[in-house]
């Protein structure tokens, strides 16, 4: 299945398929294999030699005709992000509804690496689907598929981290 990146429009909601901060995080622990044990190590470059695509969750979702717009995460969710608001469109991104790849929590436990930074980063093997306010009823139950956020008119791409607190991107 194909789609056309297409900008969002206000109150249209961003669904993740997959986990994120992986890439970026297998790569610190190959870096700084000193700080993590064998099995870790296996996983990190398990991850990065052999990464799986998110094609269930896209057939299904393209089959129930509930995306208009979709991006793979290759090149990071903020470069998806930046694509998806044009024209005004704003988006605040909740840090808290983010399923994060065991690997990233891993990295952000043991090197202090924030997990913002994990999940904004680029290589990720996700994808982001914009689904439209008048389709979110019928989005079906699939595995590692959340929702991030809702786009909004503010023009501005924001993140919330715990207690509300919210940066500019």
């Amino acid at each position: 299945y194909n789609s056309k990146l297409i900008s969002a429009n206000s109150g249209d909601s961003l669904y993740i398929s997959g986990l994120l901060g992986g890439f970026l995080a297998a790569n610190l622990i190959m870096l700084n294999s000193s700080s993590f044990n064998k099995e870790v190590i296996e996983q990190a470059n398990s991850l990065l030699s052999q990464p799986v695509a998110q094609i269930k969750n896209s057939n299904v979702l393209y089959d129930k005709k509930v995306v208009y717009s979709a991006t793979d995460l290759s090149d990071g969710l903020g470069d998806a992000l930046n694509s998806f608001c044009q024209d005004k469109t704003g988006f605040d991104l909740d840090i808290e509804k983010i399923k994060f790849h065991p690997l990233a929590i891993l990295v952000n436990k043991v090197l202090g690496i924030e997990l913002v930074k994990l999940a904004l980063s680029v290589g990720d093997w996700a994808i982001a689907y914009v689904i439209s306010k008048n389709k979110l009823d019928s989005i079906p139950s699939l595995d590692n598929f959340y929702c991030v956020g809702t786009f909004n008119s503010t023009g501005n791409i924001t993140y919330t981290i715990s207690k509300g607190f919210s940066r500019i991107l």
